[in-house]
């Protein structure tokens, strides 16, 4: 349990009784006394939190012309409206593992995220990217085309929705494309959605940006949004296994109880070896201290283009602190955010894998395996 003190008293980080935000905004953390502590140690609302996510896996793997697209983005008076790039390094990676090929853009601004995509999908890929103005698309253009990736995309200029429509009066545009990234008027998202469900194949993807606006669809009159960590353990597992029946998925689980680097090691020590690049995904939320033991076995078991998940590598925001700068920090917690934070090095500097970090919850880390 992690502890950090407010006015002499000691609170729980993680307890059964703490309350945990998915957002970042300050006004979220005002409206709960219980986690006033947190401002205190200046982790998740601080922007030390984030240069060190930038820092540590976001920059050092940018694409130079993302990077230098960003930076003409960042020095226009709307960049703002740009994509971040810990988002875009998300959405290459998706679209990586989705092995995505046809894409919609609805909102371009100065292209970053088409640029990304651009980039993510194959030679004869296509994007049909769709704006009101070409006046910002048109900064980002020589970029696009100094990255070798300009013939991927189909600039349509104009309100989205009729655009759509034109689209799906196409002979052989309904369900032709893999993916939808939509950041463009939020009034008509809804319309969007449902002209989208009909361009995007069964199986492909509907991303929507700007669906937290600030952490303010998380305010009600009483509470912030809330969540609490989990035991690991077959009695909790057991708990839920009425609902797996229940929705009839229960067929799909193989339960194996025992210790995860056992089990893992079983699977691999498998004489015909058919486990052994067997797996398409896979999601990790047990004992953070062997978190690293985990992802060697994993990648043996994952083939290349399969993608590996892991929960917790936040801790709280606590990775992005010195032990000594977090005052009040339990040893337990000072021990599990030494071992992701040796975890999170780690996997910035593997170059078998593509790797984004989000701080979604209390972190999560996707890894793709490229080798």
């Amino acid at each position: 349990m992690a502890a950090a003190t407010t006015g002499g008293e000691v609170k729980a980080i993680h307890s059964s009784e703490s309350t945990k935000t998915l957002l970042k905004s300050e006004a979220l953390y005002e409206m709960s006394e219980d986690l006033m502590f947190l401002s205190e140690l200046v982790i998740l609302i601080g922007l030390g939190f984030d240069q060190y996510m930038l820092n540590l896996m976001v920059y050092p793997r940018e694409n130079e012309h993302l990077r230098e697209l960003r930076l003409i983005t960042e020095k226009h008076s709307l960049g703002f409206m740009g994509s971040p790039p810990e988002e875009a390094q998300m959405l290459s990676l998706l679209l990586k593992v989705m092995g995505a090929k046809n894409t919609i853009e609805v909102g371009v601004f100065t292209g970053c995220s088409v640029l990304t995509t651009a980039l993510a999908i194959p030679d004869d890929g296509k994007i049909v990217a769709i704006d009101v103005s070409r006046e910002f698309f048109d900064l980002g253009l020589p970029v696009i085309q100094k990255a070798g990736v300009a013939h991927k995309v189909d600039f349509r200029q104009g309100p989205a929705l009729p655009i759509l429509s034109n689209l799906l009066a196409e002979e052989g545009n309904e369900g032709k494309f893999d993916f939808a990234f939509v950041d463009a008027d939020k009034g008509n998202y809804g319309n969007y959605h449902e002209q989208l469900l009909r361009l995007v194949r069964v199986g492909g993807v509907l991303a929507y940006d700007n669906t937290l606006w600030g952490g303010s669809v998380a305010m009600p009159d009483d509470a912030p949004l809330t969540e609490h960590d989990r035991e690991y353990c077959y009695e909790y597992f057991e708990l839920g296994l009425p609902f797996f029946h229940k929705a009839g998925v229960a067929h799909k689980v193989a339960f194996r109880r025992g210790p995860a680097l056992e089990q893992l090691d079983e699977l691999l020590a498998a004489d015909d070896e058919r486990h052994v690049d067997a797996f398409d995904f896979a999601f990790v939320d047990a004992d953070k201290t062997n978190y690293v033991r985990h992802h060697e076995r994993l990648l043996r078991l994952v083939p290349v283009g399969g993608a590996i998940v892991y929960d917790n590598t936040l801790w709280d925001g606590t990775v992005a602190l010195p032990p000594e700068d977090a005052p009040g920090l339990s040893e337990y917690d000072r021990m599990i955010s030494a071992a992701i934070r040796d975890l999170n090095a780690r996997l910035a500097a593997d170059e078998r894998v593509e790797v984004c970090q989000l701080t979604v919850g209390d972190g999560v880390t996707i890894c793709r395996r490229v080798v």
